[in-house]
């Protein structure tokens, strides 16, 4: 298509539509619609639609339309993946997109407005707690909005088998506009946790 944008470092990336842009340093990135754009190193994402912005490693993403062209990311929903594991009762970020070290799901914008709802998993693969046993599991779902680092949100069990009680998810924030997804688990507890995050953003 006409008017697409990939700039230096860029690899691995299929554009099919027009005026979009994939920013430096970005590998393994998929765009389809119009005006849409990858950010500054980010990997293996996907955006669909119209004035999408992908912020996250391995996002999936569909562009709203942006309010007749506002710009880009002003009115979109996601989904991200991220995964992690505990060993104790200590409240833990899991990391996005398989990650060995981040943990930060991006927002750029400080007049941006997140909904959300986290489908979370969490099973015991061992560790030395005489309560409950491997195969112990839980699934969760947290819900809520967020504006800056001011979430209202609530939890909710799925199911669960076994030893579970403490495990549980939130989201979580550090530094100025860093948001997180965090789990806790159970003191002695091997426990893996796998969530997918689905957002619904907008800026004002």
């Amino acid at each position: 298509g006409k008017n697409n944008t990939t700039e230096t470092g860029t690899t691995n990336t299929i554009i099919m539509g027009e005026s979009n842009i994939v920013k430096g340093n970005s590998r393994n990135n998929i765009l389809i619609g119009v005006n849409n754009e990858v950010s500054t190193g980010i990997n293996n994402a996907t955006v669909l639609g119209n004035y999408g912005l992908a912020e996250r490693d391995g996002e999936v993403v569909i562009g709203g339309g942006a309010f007749n062209g506002v710009g880009k990311g002003y009115g979109q929903s996601s989904t991200i993946t991220l995964s992690g594991t505990t060993t104790d009762a200590t409240q833990t970020n899991l990391k996005v997109n398989s990650s060995s070290t981040n943990t930060i799901i991006a927002r750029s914008s400080t007049s941006s407005f997140q909904g959300f709802e986290a489908n979370v998993i969490g099973v015991r693969t061992g560790g030395s707690a005489g309560s409950g046993a491997a195969n112990d599991r839980i699934l969760l779902r947290a819900t809520g909005i967020i504006y800056l680092k001011d979430s209202q949100e609530s939890v909710a069990t799925l199911g669960s088998f076994g030893t579970v009680a403490g495990w549980t998810t939130a989201a979580d924030f550090s530094g100025t506009n860093d948001m997180h997804l965090s789990v806790t688990g159970a003191a002695d507890m091997n426990i893996s946790w796998s969530a997918t995050l689905h957002l619904y953003e907008i800026k004002i």
